[in-house]
C-alpha cells in the first residue's frame, strides 16, 4: 500500500514516543531510528501528533495538481469550515476557494446526505435483526477491521465515504454543466488526515478511483486567509443541509440515520474495545455502531488546524439557521457510483500454515513467560507481548530487554532477585 505517513530519519531521536501510541504496533526502534511496518499501519496519524520531534509527516498532493485539469471543484471535507475562528458564513470559505483556483465547491455534505438518504430508502438491504451493523466514515478503521477484525467485515455499512459520493455527483454534474469529458474535470479532497489521503489513492473496497487528489486541510487553511478578507457577497455553494455538516463528527452519522439503538464512540482504544466485544458477540445493545479513530471525529485529523472540539462549536454555530437536509439521491446517479465491494481482508501473519502459525505462538508465549512484563518500550517494541512476538518470528533477539541483559550479568539471577541499583528507578522494588 502507498501509505500517506512520512518519516525523516534525521528528524527521529529513538524516543519511543510513537511507538506507544500506535494502535496497530506498527512501529519499532531499532538502533535509535523508528522503523514502520508498513503491512500494519493504518495511517491514523497518532504518530504525527505525538512525535516530539516532528519526524512524522503526511503525504498530500500540492495545488500544481489543479494544472492538470480543465475544470477543478473542491471538496472539502465536513470538518473543515470549523477550523475557522470569527467565521460567520460558510460560503466565505467556498468563495476563497474559487480564489485558489478551483471553479466550484461541493461539501463533503453533499455526499453524507445522498448516502444516507439511500441508506434509509433501503433499510432491508442494511439492518438486519439481532446483528451489529457498523459505519464509519473513517478509513482507519475500515482498514483495522480488514486487518485485525475480519469476522466483522460483513458487519460493515458499506465502504463508499461521503467524499467519494460526493465526487461522483459534482462531477456529474460538471460535465452536465461544462459539456466536459469526466477525465477532463479534477476532483480534490481538502482532507483531515492521512488515512483519507491514502484512500484517495487506493479506495477500500471500491471499483476504481472517484477523488483525484488530495490536498491537506493545513495547507489551504493558510492559502485562504488572504483571499477570504476580499469576500464580499458569496454565492451560496453549501448545497446541503445541518445534518450532512455534521457527519465528520463523532455522532454524526447515526444522527442522520435517525431512530436507531446506535453507539458511537471514537478513541482508538474506545474503537478496539467496541470491535473485540462485536466480534465476541458480547455487545448486544446496539443495532449500530459508529467508529472513529480520532477524537471527536474527523475533527481530531492530524491534518486539522483548530482544537476538535472548538472546531466542534464553530460548526454547530455555522450551520444553526441550516434546515435539516436538503438532498435526495437521483435516480440517474445510483449507475454511476463504484458500489461497495466487500473489503478485502489484510494479510499479516508472517506464518505459511497454521501448523506454523500455532508453533510461533507457542514460542511467543514461553518467551513472555521470562519477561517482567514491565511494558516499559526499552527493547523498541511497544509491550512485552507484542516483544515476545518480535522474537518469536526473528525480528528481534532476547537479548534487546534491557532485563534479559542485566540478568546475564548477574550470572542469571531472576527479575525478584535483582538488586535494585542494577534496575531503572521505575521499576525497583517497594519499600517495606
Amino acid at each position: 500500500m502507498n501509505h500517506s505517513i512520512k518519516l525523516d530519519i534525521d528528524r527521529c531521536t529513538g524516543c519511543t514516543a510513537c511507538v506507544k501510541v500506535c494502535p496497530t504496533e506498527a512501529i519499532r526502534v531499532n538502533r535509535s531510528k523508528a522503523v514502520i511496518y508498513g503491512d500494519r499501519c493504518i495511517d491514523c496519524g497518532r504518530c504525527v501528533l505525538t512525535c516530539p520531534n516532528h519526524a512524522f509527516s503526511v503525504k498530500s498532493d500540492s495545488m500544481d495538481q489543479l494544472k492538470n485539469y480543465k475544470y477543478n471543484i473542491a471538496v472539502p471535507d465536513t470538518v473543515f469550515y470549523g477550523q475557522f475562528k470569527n467565521l460567520y458564513d460558510m460560503n466565505i470559505v467556498n468563495e476563497g476557494l474559487i480564489a485558489l483556483g478551483f471553479d466550484d465547491v461541493y461539501p463533503a455534505a453533499v455526499g453524507a446526505e445522498l448516502l444516507a438518504d439511500h441508506i434509509l430508502k433501503n433499510p432491508d438491504a442494511v439492518f438486519e435483526e439481532d446483528v451489529v451493523r457498523l459505519i464509519t466514515e473513517c478509513p482507519a478503521v475500515a482498514r483495522l477491521v480488514a486487518m485485525e477484525y475480519q469476522d466483522l467485515i460483513p458487519n460493515l455499512v458499506g465502504s463508499l465515504c461521503a467524499f467519494e459520493m460526493t465526487a461522483v455527483y459534482a462531477r456529474q454534474q460538471a460535465a452536465e454543466k461544462t459539456g466536459l469529458k469526466p477525465e477532463e474535470i479534477g476532483i480534490g479532497l481538502i482532507s483531515p488526515c492521512p488515512a483519507k489521503n491514502s484512500r484517495v489513492r487506493e479506495p477500500l473496497g471500491l471499483e476504481k478511483q472517484v477523488v483525484d487528489y488530495a490536498l491537506a486541510i493545513n495547507d489551504v487553511y493558510v492559502r485562504l486567509l488572504s483571499p477570504m478578507k476580499e469576500v464580499v457577497d458569496p454565492a451560496d455553494r453549501i448545497r446541503s443541509g445541518q445534518l450532512g455538516l455534521s457527519w465528520g463528527r463523532s455522532g454524526g452519522i447515526s444522527d442522520m440515520l435517525g431512530n436507531r439503538d446506535a453507539l458511537a464512540v471514537f478513541g482508538d482504544q474506545n474503537v478496539q474495545r467496541i470491535l473485540s466485544e462485536t466480534e465476541d458477540e458480547k455487545l448486544t445493545e446496539a443495532e449500530l455502531v459508529e467508529c472513529w479513530i480520532c477524537t471527536q471525529g474527523c475533527f481530531g485529523g492530524c491534518l486539522t488546524v483548530e482544537n476538535p472540539f472548538t472546531a466542534k462549536l464553530h460548526m454547530r454555530r455555522l450551520t444553526e439557521g441550516l434546515e435539516k437536509q436538503k438532498l435526495e439521491m437521483p435516480e440517474d446517479l445510483k449507475p454511476r457510483v463504484p458500489w461497495d465491494y466487500e473489503l478485502e481482508e489484510i494479510d499479516t501473519e508472517i506464518a505459511d500454515s497454521i501448523a506454523q502459525a500455532l508453533q510461533l505462538e507457542a514460542a511467543a508465549e514461553r518467551i513472555y513467560k521470562t519477561l517482567p512484563k514491565f511494558d516499559c518500550g526499552n527493547c523498541g517494541a511497544p509491550s512485552c507481548r507484542a516483544f515476545s512476538r518480535d522474537v518469536s518470528e526473528g525480528f528481534a533477539d532476547e537479548n534487546d530487554c534491557i532485563f534479559n541483559i542485566i540478568r546475564i550479568m548477574r550470572g542469571g539471577m531472576s527479575v525478584e532477585n535483582e538488586k535494585d541499583e542494577l534496575v531503572p528507578p521505575p521499576f525497583r522494588k517497594p519499600l517495606k
